[in-house]
């Protein structure tokens, strides 16, 4: 099942424009890393993130998404940040001096 509909959707559009949409798939038909695959393979940047605890060998969660807003990168002091969000990406790169997930 498909959510939003595409009435719903529209109606959605008047509080605001970013609008999660999302489908509801029996979770037996596939892995977390064969749904990262079929859904990044045409994507210049996607993560796949997996919940682990102690031990085990299996993720209780993953997170998986494609073609992000905003990207950060961070080597040698240095953060650049690529914003997607207008019709051409906008970089922009500072030096820091702490951690950068603080950035975050």
């Amino acid at each position: 099942m498909s959510y939003p509909s595409e009435k719903e959707f529209l109606q959605l559009t008047a509080k605001g424009n970013l609008i999660p949409i999302y489908k509801e798939i029996a979770g037996d038909l596939d892995t977390p890393v064969s749904a990262y695959y079929k859904l990044s393979k045409k994507a210049k940047y996607s993560f796949l993130l997996e919940s682990v605890e102690g031990e085990e060998k299996i993720a209780r969660y993953s997170f998986l998404a494609c073609n992000p807003d905003l990207i950060l990168q961070s080597k040698n002091k240095k953060l650049q940040v690529t914003d997607f969000t207008a019709k051409k990406a906008n970089v922009t790169t500072q030096t820091i001096d702490q951690n950068p997930l603080k950035y975050i």
